[in-house]
């Protein structure tokens, strides 16, 4: 284990996160985040997300394509802080 790698609080909580697939035209899923791991300077999150054709997919991607699932309540129209979506 680096120096880097032992520095660096590892995060431990399981987490829903928003992930964008790669296609260019594809819109974001819902995933859960599993674990996490750092190569070089970034992070990795170990996800598991279903399909299209209702296929369970597990894979690491970059951290770069995760995204934050707000609160419940902050999902409801009619909040001032409601946000529809990536």
């Amino acid at each position: 284990m680096s120096r880097k790698d032992r520095t660096w609080e590892r995060p431990r909580q399981t987490r829903h996160a928003w992930l964008v697939r790669s296609g260019l035209h594809e819109p974001p899923v819902q995933a859960l985040v599993i674990a996490w791991r750092r190569r070089g300077g970034t992070w990795l999150a170990c996800v598991i997300w279903v399909s299209d054709a209702d296929q369970v997919i597990q894979e690491w991607v970059d951290v770069d394509r995760l995204g934050p699932v707000p609160a419940l309540e902050r999902q409801m129209p009619g909040n001032p802080h409601y946000f529809p979506g990536w």
